[in-house]
């Protein structure tokens, strides 16, 4: 008699398995597809280093009819609340010596989930500390742009 092939893997045998259908050949690829193209998870604000340090802050703001702006300088001054814990805004001095006042949109981020805050709150402190270079992305709004608030952040 003659032995049925076996799946090794599955240790099933092959013969008598019902054949795929074609709606099954068809549903599982659409099914990928579907899954592929859902919309993603909202982004992290943060981005880790390899030694689990902040390396990255981003989407810190709203736009709100703002326009992009960007900076590169040294933090001079860093403003915290009544708490001196949650940084609230920083002045940065730019090559020509210029300085601007940036704003730290506090409401947003207390609304972070525990995570999100926790790490968005240490990037904040350390990566923004006073003499730090930094390259900063912000929006610039009200008349004529001149209240900056902090979208992004890195270190140069």
């Amino acid at each position: 008699m003659a032995e049925k092939p076996v799946n090794r893997r599955l240790m099933l045998p092959l013969a008598g398995l019902p054949a795929r259908s074609a709606s099954a050949a068809i549903a599982a690829p659409a099914l990928i597809l579907a899954l592929l193209s859902a919309p993603a998870l909202a982004a992290s604000p943060f981005r880790l280093g390899p030694s689990g340090e902040v390396v990255e802050l981003l989407g810190l703001a709203t736009k709100d009819d703002c326009s992009a702006g960007s900076l590169r300088g040294v933090v001079v001054r860093r403003v915290f609340d009544q708490s001196e814990m949650n940084m609230t805004g920083l002045v940065i001095e730019e090559q020509d010596g210029s300085r601007s006042h940036i704003n730290i949109d506090t409401h947003l981020i207390e609304k972070m989930n525990m995570v999100d805050l926790s790490n968005v709150r240490r990037g904040l402190q350390t990566m923004l500390r006073e003499g730090s270079k930094v390259e900063l992305r912000v929006w610039l709004c009200g008349a004529a742009g001149r209240v900056m608030m902090l979208f992004g952040a890195r270190r140069r």
